[in-house]
């Protein structure tokens, strides 16, 4: 299970990449990361996950990281979605029952007055 930190460095990773592949500096990933943790540290966990593959590599002397995105990635970014919607469905029905409830009660209340 992925931590909150993990969750949102993955949808930014997410966003930045190109067909599920993407290379950016290690510069680049470090401000990525809301808290200021290790990177590495977190790259491993994704890794280790099945949520991406990574690899180092060093471009006219920076450090740069080649990832690949999994189909898992894209499955925890789809349900994030079906969660929103599902959320959304439950707030819709709650409030339609409240207002034929209410409904309900004032026909009953004209009918037995």
């Amino acid at each position: 299970m992925l931590d909150k930190p993990t969750k949102v460095f993955l949808q930014k990773i997410i966003l930045k990449s190109d067909n599920g592949k993407c290379l950016l500096s290690q510069s680049m990933l470090e401000n990525m990361l809301s808290v200021k943790e290790d990177l590495k540290k977190h790259l491993l966990q994704l890794e280790k996950e099945g949520y991406l593959d990574v690899i180092y590599t060093d471009r006219h002397g920076e450090p740069f990281v080649y990832i690949v995105l999994k189909s898992k990635s894209f499955d925890l970014q789809l349900e994030k979605r079906r969660t929103g919607k599902e959320l959304l469905f439950r707030f819709i029905l709650a409030l339609a029952s409240a207002v034929v409830t209410y409904a309900f009660g004032r026909i009953l209340y004209l009918v037995f007055s």
